[in-house]
């Protein structure tokens, strides 16, 4: 080797040297991951001269780091558990109350996808893209729908200082454009910090057949009348908490269990809504009666708490109809049975770490709710995303389908319907507030009963804290349990700071000070905040409960009314003090202003761009031609080609047809609204499912040719306007064998979580004539499938 080159070498050697030192990770946690363990030491020349020692570790966790779990319910009422004077029984919160320590004063964003990303990343949800949920997303940085690097959850942080990490159930943070088989999957569960996922990444899905996904890879359950998603979950986790102990018990974990259960569609076994047979037969007003008197009665809310009157817009008891009521409370009592039996579900899951002698360190947050209570069941439906599409119904209208179609009452809570309940129940589990799930300026829609228990740290004094918090809070409270400071840069990736305050100065002190002084918080318009014991807030354009859309036409923000009340007089928020005092009103929508720059909350609205305003911007495929493929499954709805309304479509498809054919050739949504075209005993036949209350079937008049065939399926629309009629007409060989009318299109989405399927129909079927023949495989061979739209 020359000098000149020796010398380069060595200075090469020694300029990689010195980068590297000076970019080495500190061990003190500020950059994650922590560094490998360092080179093996060397004793000897030869193998036979050296002693061998594997390198160890560095463990990073305090010795007594406690085993962690969160549950989380959804969708459920501030006033719902027994335990805090609501109507039902809840014995694992009971359990967990009396074993630890209970918060009165706990909030979420009003949303669920917002809160599971604020608690997750210890963040507000703007700042973490989570503005509106992901099937929603807008391109305004703080509607993204996208969780960025630089917010690395809590889960990757204690994945890094040495957990076992796992979450099960609803996820709902993943972009809808990704959840695909080719991926990314950067922003799976797996993906941002959790070893093991087991559930569903959209919003809701039927608890019965269920569209789920282990880790990246979606799955299929088997269809047994005794399958629910809730009890496959909780068995899911204990299997994990016991692999976990059992292949690394030194190592403590962290299980984020949220199993989507109480959203719509509600869905449970009879027997656990027959629990509650005629204890809402006195109608929602009565309810809340007795409710806010127990709430003082066990000193859950002051004694001087108001309760406040139903939203003037809201519908009343005594304005049911007689021949209606039964329906509403079954609705009801079916809502109850659901909530009590994913109570139990959690019950299981602390059975089992008490069972493994765990229980003493094992740290257990229960949110109660993500959000407020949903009071989109409007008036109580038997298909609950008519609300979302804003389509009008009528109750005479559900009952007779559910009479003529499904055998009357008993259907409902089972697999064939996806019912929701009446506002009015949901606004009787808000009680004692104003607002409902999506009203980010009442405490109806945000506060939540929050329960902690950590019997080896936690003295369970009996005393409720009303110290006002908020989801951001829980990250920073692990952190300062383990002793963690939170890292400044993660995977490269330089972090933003925690929005969140630790709670940890609670656990012992009941009454102390506040530690959170401000929070402001917004949801489609529907925004306030909170300074100080003073809360600020204005409606917004939309009631929740309510079809009507003229507050969304021409709406300015700038003009809402805001309101005032000052919580520390006033915990139920029920006395505006807006006209007696506006500078303090001032001063608080100044301090939202500024909280709403710094967290990419403006423009104000941006969550409704997509979800009302430009609903064809909505995350979805660009394409507007396909080929489709056999056996192709479980591409998600906003990826299919879409049949609602407006969107004429030509499908062509290129089969191999036997004598007496029968199966799906391809289906989009599932039983409460979709599309499905198949074959039954050699008749072509097509079903345009329009949320349940209509069901438009199609189908030739005698059995199509077998053999190659060409089927064509003609989609025209009338106009390109919501709820369009459409034409449907179904040719083979060119020759028309077919043809029916859609008197009423679906704007919106057909379904929450269901997928389109070549070949086959999985998970719950569109149509309820193959319901028992499901996933109803074609016996045919399908060669490709064509789709393009033709409008």
């Amino acid at each position: 080797m020359s000098i000149l080159r020796k010398i380069s070498t060595m200075a090469l050697l020694a300029f990689i040297g010195s980068v590297a030192a000076q970019a080495a990770p500190k061990t003190d946690g500020s950059i994650l991951p922590f560094p490998e363990p360092g080179q093996a030491s060397v004793t000897g020349k030869t193998l036979k001269d050296s002693k061998h020692q594997w390198r160890k570790t560095e463990n990073h966790l305090p010795a007594d780091a406690p085993n962690i779990v969160i549950f989380m319910t959804d969708d459920a009422g501030f006033s719902n558990p027994e335990v805090f004077g609501g109507p039902i029984h809840m014995p694992t919160m009971a359990r967990l109350a009396k074993s630890g320590i209970s918060y009165n004063s706990f909030h979420t964003t009003a949303m669920c996808s917002p809160t599971r990303a604020s608690i997750l990343t210890g963040r507000n949800h703007h700042r973490v893209g989570a503005g509106q949920i992901a099937e929603f997303a807008s391109d305004w940085d703080g509607y993204v729908g996208k969780i960025p690097k630089s917010t690395a959850t809590v889960a990757t942080v204690l994945n890094a200082y040495g957990y076992n990490t796992a979450a099960f159930g609803k996820w709902h943070n993943t972009p809808v454009t990704d959840i695909t088989k080719l991926g990314p999957f950067d922003r799976y569960p797996t993906g941002m910090g959790f070893d093991y996922f087991y559930g569903f990444l959209a919003g809701e899905t039927s608890q019965y057949e269920p569209v789920l996904f282990e880790n990246t890879s979606p799955i299929e359950i088997p269809h047994t009348p005794k399958y629910h998603l809730t009890e496959d979950l909780a068995e899911k986790a204990i299997q994990w908490i016991q692999t976990s102990k059992t292949l690394s018990p030194e190592k403590p974990f962290f299980v984020y269990f949220t199993p989507g259960a109480v959203h719509g569609p509600h869905h449970i076994f009879k027997e656990w809504s027959d629990k509650y047979e005629g204890q809402f037969d006195e109608g929602w007003e009565a309810l809340r009666n007795i409710t806010i008197e127990k709430q003082k009665e066990l000193g859950w809310i002051p004694q001087d708490a108001v309760l406040n009157p139903l939203a003037e817009s809201m519908q009343k008891w005594d304005d049911i109809p007689q021949n209606q009521r039964e329906f509403q409370t079954r609705l009801m009592e079916i809502y109850a049975g659901f909530l009590e039996h994913t109570d139990v579900q959690y019950g299981k899951i602390v059975d089992e770490i008490e069972r493994q002698g765990l229980l003493d360190n094992t740290l257990i947050i229960y949110i109660h709710s993500d959000n407020g209570p949903d009071a989109q069941g409007r008036e109580g439906s038997i298909s609950e995303l008519l609300a979302h599409n804003s389509m009008p119904s009528t109750i005479d209208q559900h009952l007779e389908v559910l009479n003529r179609d499904y055998g009357g009452l008993d259907a409902l809570g089972g697999p064939k319907l996806d019912i929701m309940y009446h506002h009015g129940w949901a606004y009787a589990g808000a009680s004692p507030f104003q607002g409902t799930k999506l009203l980010a300026a009442y405490l109806g829609g945000t506060r939540t009963p929050l329960v902690i228990s950590w019997p080896a740290k936690i003295n369970p004094d009996g005393k409720i804290r009303s110290q006002f918090h908020h989801v951001n809070d829980i990250a920073a409270t692990l952190y300062e349990i383990l002793d963690i400071t939170p890292p400044k840069v993660v995977n490269g990736v330089k972090q933003q700071p925690l929005d969140g305050v630790s709670m940890v100065y609670t656990f012992d002190h009941p009454e102390a000070k506040p530690a959170k002084q401000t929070q402001y918080f917004e949801v489609m318009g529907s925004r306030g905040v909170y300074h100080d014991g003073w809360i600020a807030g204005t409606f917004g354009p939309k009631a929740p409960w309510s079809a009507d859309p003229s507050g969304m036409i021409d709406w300015q923000p700038e003009t809402d009314q805001w309101e005032l009340y000052n919580l520390n007089d006033d915990y139920s928020q029920s006395k505006d003090l807006a006209q007696e005092n506006p500078k303090k009103l001032a001063e608080l929508k100044r301090v939202f202003d500024k909280e709403a720059k710094e967290n990419l909350v403006y423009p104000i609205g941006a969550g409704l761009y997509t979800a009302f305003y430009n609903a064809s911007e909505m995350p979805s495929s660009p394409l507007n031609e396909w080929t489709f493929y056999e056996g192709q499954t479980r591409i998600p709805e906003g990826l299919a080609p879409k049949f609602t309304s407006g969107r004429s479509s030509m499908v062509v498809i290129d089969a191999n047809i036997a004598k007496g054919a029968e199966g799906v050739i391809f289906a989009l949504g599932g039983i409460s609204a979709g599309f499905t075209v198949y074959m039954d005993k050699g008749f072509l036949k097509a079903e345009y499912n329009a949320m349940t209350l209509n069901r438009y079937k199609i189908s030739s008049k005698s059995a199509i040719p077998t053999g190659k065939v060409q089927i064509e399926v003609i989609t025209t629309y009338d106009a390109k306007e919501r709820m369009a009629p459409a034409t449907i007409t179904l040719k083979v060989n060119g020759k028309e064998v077919g043809q029916g009318r859609i008197e009423q299109s679906v704007p919106g989405i057909f379904t929450a979580s269901e997928t389109f399927d070549i070949g086959m129909d999985l998970n719950a079927p569109v149509s309820l004539d193959y319901y028992d023949r499901v996933p109803f495989r074609f016996n045919g061979k399908i060669e490709k499938i064509h789709i393009k739209y033709i409008d």
